[in-house]
């Protein structure tokens, strides 16, 4: 049997043409998709964003809490006594080493490595780097060029009223060893570290207030970069958050400092 294609129920060339334009998306139709699409992008993303920067607290909050573990450890070795804020009598077998808070933690930290070594930022390869659990991931930037003296590496800071009464220097302040604290779980001991409000800069070692209006004028000020909280170690080892509100803002709240305590 023969079949003539004309005479077939094949689509002619129009019929197709017809049914591909009717099956095409009009303008307006794509126009609303595209803003659905944006509408719900701009939805999510503030909150992705927000579990985001809510991981990144909860890192540097393990951080801190190791860093407290550290700290407790050197007050225990060294009669109850904190470690300064900065240390430049510290003496190792080539001489005298000035060192920071954090690398007197270094002991704790890595204590297999050389002593000329035991600093929270590492050197190599022409970079600099901060040593992991020193380093706040929410700041973001913990590796910068080896010449850059002036970049971000200093993520936490110290209460220098703790520190500044540490075992070789303690005429700045009178002695506020952690075993005569009354109340060691209200005491601040090292916190997230704000911008240097003069330099503009993320290089202080400590924080510290002299008074009242201290957050808005101090360069050594507390860091609430974890969605307008900061993260803080306690002279009991706890770690906590605080608000900007919810800090105190004298030197003479038992958060920071006490002087009648010696």
């Amino acid at each position: 049997m023969c079949y003539n294609i004309s005479e077939t129920n094949l689509l002619t060339e129009g019929d197709f043409m017809q049914n591909v334009k009717k099956r095409r998306f009009s303008l307006i139709e794509l126009l609303v998709t595209i803003a659905v699409i944006a509408i719900l992008a701009g939805l999510l993303l503030p909150a992705l964003n927000a579990a985001r920067e809510k991981g990144r607290g909860i890192a540097c909050m393990a951080n801190l809490k190791q860093i407290g573990m550290f700290l407790l450890s050197y007050a225990d070795d060294n009669d109850s006594w904190s470690p300064q804020a900065f240390d430049t009598a510290f003496q190792s077998g080539s001489g005298t080493i000035t060192q920071t808070w954090q690398d007197r933690l270094m002991f704790y930290y890595m204590p297999n490595i050389p002593v000329s070594n035991l600093h929270h930022v590492e050197t190599k390869d022409g970079k600099r780097k901060i040593r992991p659990i020193f380093a706040c991931p929410g700041v973001g930037n913990a590796e910068f060029p080896q010449s850059d003296t002036s970049s971000v590496y200093r993520h936490y800071g110290i209460n220098q009223h703790m520190a500044e009464h540490a075992k070789i220097n303690i005429s700045a302040y009178s002695g506020q060893r952690l075993a005569k604290l009354r109340s060691p779980s209200r005491r601040s001991w090292a916190a997230d570290r704000g911008v240097n409000t003069q330099t503009q800069v993320l290089n202080e070692n400590v924080f510290y207030i002299t008074g009242g209006a201290w957050k808005l004028t101090q360069g050594y000020n507390i860091g609430y970069r974890h969605v307008d909280y900061a993260n803080f170690v306690f002279a009991d080892g706890h770690t906590a958050s605080r608000t900007f509100r919810n800090t105190p803002e004298s030197f003479q709240d038992y958060f920071f400092s006490s002087n009648n305590e010696n």
